[in-house]
């Protein structure tokens, strides 16, 4: 499967890298808006690809059987579909998209060129996501917590008076779409879609949430979620089920899961690293070698039952994770550039 990639920030050098150790997979082309950029990312990661400074001449390659996509967020959809009407598939980076209404849009693209479109939540397809599905067997929790708060590396500059594009309205950003897409996919994945959707966001100057606290109802009990994007914490998330609780490290690039009571406690996943020492890249592997089979199996004609099956899935559960968080920003009073309420 031959991978177009579609900006050179960090994101996109730490998925090249995944891509790298995906057999199946070849990285053939690499865009950025100056063609230096472009070339340098070539040669950092060793590859033998094009270089472009137009995403539609990237996505018109012939090179390129589909495209990541790792531009600011709010070029995603208009990138996404870009490539689709070139008929490539895409793998578009989180958030795929703003709201539904662009979702929906996307994906009737998609549908129309009969190519696939995944968004790259990428702790879904690690093995700890789908070891705690597992352990909760059709449990009801009493609670369910969940935390992740990261400083981010741009705060200073929001401080300083500056407007970065992951703060800012314009360009889609803020803790909720950014960190709380995470634990919000978690939730959905495990436990369905909520009742109730309720935020509680700390906004900055420049519009949007550099932290929060989400409340999703279900009918017997509560997922609290925390996030900040102005401060960090380590504290693990709960799943609390009456006798016994399910802990684990992180929302994402979960390295331990245990499961433990007042008299015991059981280790059912540990990746043999300290937790949070993993690199990015290693963190992506599973997402890219999931995306190459999947593709490659589309792409071929020799899908199976169960991989179309999966696809529907996955993009149900985006666009519901999608809702949730678009619902989330516009209840709280959180609108980017140019949104309407109209989903």
């Amino acid at each position: 499967m031959r991978f177009g990639i579609i900006s050179t920030g960090m994101i996109s050098g730490e998925f090249t890298r995944a891509l790298q150790q995906t057999p199946e997979a070849e990285i053939t082309a690499v865009q950025s808006r100056s063609l230096e950029n472009a070339q340098a990312f070539i040669e950092d990661h060793q590859l033998s690809a094009l270089a472009f400074t137009s995403v539609e001449e990237l996505c018109g390659s012939e090179q390129v059987d589909a495209v990541y996509i790792a531009s600011p967020n709010s070029l995603h959809a208009s990138h996404a579909l870009t490539a689709i009407s070139a008929g490539k598939h895409v793998v578009v980076e989180k958030p795929a998209v703003w709201n539904p209404a662009q979702w929906d849009q996307v994906f009737a693209a998609a549908q129309q060129a009969k190519v696939l479109v995944f968004e790259a939540a990428r702790h879904i397809y690690e093995p700890a996501h789908e070891i705690i599905r597992e352990a909760l067997a059709s449990q009801t929790p009493a609670t369910v917590r969940m935390n992740f708060s990261q400083y981010s590396s741009r705060w200073d500059a929001v401080l300083a008076g500056e407007e970065p594009n992951i703060f800012s309205l314009k360009f889609g950003g803020g803790a909720l779409v950014d960190l709380g897409i995470y634990p919000v996919y978690n939730a959905v994945s495990w436990f369905g879609e909520p009742d109730g959707i309720n935020y509680y966001p700390a906004v900055t100057p420049t519009g949007v949430d550099s932290a929060g606290t989400l409340i999703l109802t279900y009918e017997d009990f509560n997922v609290i979620i925390t996030i900040a994007k102005n401060a960090h914490s380590t504290a693990p998330s709960e799943i609390l089920l009456g006798k016994e609780t399910i802990r684990f490290s992180s929302c994402a690039g979960i390295d331990r899961v245990t499961r433990y009571s007042k008299d015991s406690e059981e280790v059912l996943f540990d990746s043999g690293a300290e937790i949070g020492s993993r690199p990015l890249s290693e963190l992506m592997r599973d997402e890219a070698a999931f995306f190459t089979e999947m593709l490659s199996a589309f792409q071929q004609g020799t899908q199976t039952d169960e991989q179309i099956a999966t696809y529907r899935r996955l993009t149900l559960l985006s666009r519901s994770v999608n809702e949730i968080c678009t619902q989330a920003r516009n209840g709280a009073g959180i609108f980017f550039e140019g949104e309407t309420t109209e989903f």
